[in-house]
């Protein structure tokens, strides 16, 4: 980010938004795009969301301005979202329920894996090619994949299209529910607005005349969304979900963690290169203990999820729950650290690895 705002003369604040984009974007369309997987084929939304990649890569790769880099930065989340509901769902299609867990202890171990590689190379990749290379270098490489996973992806059976297509050949098919767009879009404004209020806050002022106009919209948009979603065949937000307490907690931390988390992800690679004065190569170095631990905890989580054993899952999530709160305790060190010292490199990585632990 700070090698952008450079590139760009503009600011961190607004350089940092390329990074944000992407996510803010997914958290509005994350909700909706497994519903969407649901009801258009899962692998037409893979390849569409791959399709999608391609285009934030090449748009921000060539981007000649700050702005432009800011509009195509967005695709990402608008390619992540798709491809993450249907791949999950594709794994998991013909599986038992209690095979869910490995399959999504997998699915962490190979994305860990692959962000293990990415942040201990990107450092010194932006030192040696320049930052545009790290989203021209993929494209290649995802276009092959693509053609690869056209071929091999079975055809969808299940999406409205297909059921389409075996009506017209005369066989008999359940009546297609139709796709809830007035809920998906509410849905997507309360989340944008929510966001937006949060992000915005502290650089127009919590009295600003905006904000009170987006948590507005958000609380007329609420009551809209239940009873839109009372009334749909197949809601994007069941609420029947929120019923039961042990869910409604599992979402609460979750949500919890993910937001320290995904907080901890922008501000602390700014921190050891704005702060403490270390290089791009040695903060990516430095960072890739989370995606390393988180390689190695997702796998061995994946066996013992296969291994058929009964597990106490409630004494899992407050063991992890506790682990979690130390990692980030132990982030509060850091700022009075010397990070030109072993130990502060120390208590760094031994946070990320508790992180992932807990996580």
């Amino acid at each position: 980010v700070p090698t952008i705002a450079a590139e760009f003369g503009c600011s961190v604040e607004l350089a940092i938004w390329a990074s944000i984009g992407p996510t803010f974007v997914d958290s509005m369309l994350g909700p909706t795009m497994g519903r969407v997987a649901d009801t258009f084929g899962y692998r037409r939304v893979w390849l569409g969301g791959m399709l999608l990649e391609v285009c934030q890569c090449l748009c921000s790769g060539l981007a000649p301005t700050i702005w432009v880099l800011l509009m195509g930065r967005p695709l990402a989340g608008m390619a992540s979202s798709p491809a993450r509901s249907a791949g999950f769902a594709m794994m998991c299609k013909g599986l038992a329920p209690q095979s869910r867990g490995m399959i999504s202890s997998l699915q962490t171990t190979v994305g860990t894996l692959a962000a293990s590689f990415g942040l201990a190379g990107s450092g010194l990749f932006i030192e040696r090619f320049g930052w545009r290379a790290l989203f021209l270098g993929p494209v290649l490489p995802i276009c092959a994949l693509w053609v690869v996973a056209y071929f091999v992806l079975p055809t969808d059976t299940g999406s409205r299209r297909a059921a389409e297509a075996r009506q017209k050949a005369g066989e008999a098919v359940e009546a297609a529910v139709p796709f809830d767009i007035a809920g998906a879009g509410l849905l997507a404004l309360i989340v944008a607005c929510v966001l937006l209020f949060f992000n915005r806050g502290n650089a127009l002022g919590w009295n600003h005349p905006a904000l009170s106009i987006l948590i507005g919209v958000a609380l007329l948009a609420t009551p809209m969304l239940l009873l839109v979603e009372r009334r749909a065949p197949q809601p994007v937000m069941p609420f029947v979900i929120f019923q039961d307490r042990t869910r409604c907690a599992s979402i609460a931390v979750f949500c919890a963690s993910n937001f320290c988390w995904v907080a901890g992800s922008f501000i602390l690679p700014l921190c050891l290169q704005r702060a403490k004065g270390l290089s791009m190569g040695n903060t990516g170095l430095l960072l890739s203990m989370r995606p390393v631990a988180g390689f190695v905890i997702a796998a061995f989580m994946s066996w013992l999820f296969s291994s058929g054993k009964p597990l106490p899952r409630r004494q899992i999530v407050q063991a992890g729950v506790t682990v979690t709160a130390i990692a980030y305790s132990l982030l509060l060190l850091v700022i009075d650290m010397d990070m030109n010292s072993s130990v502060g490199w120390a208590v760094v990585m031994t946070s990320q690895f508790l992180q992932c632990l807990g996580g």
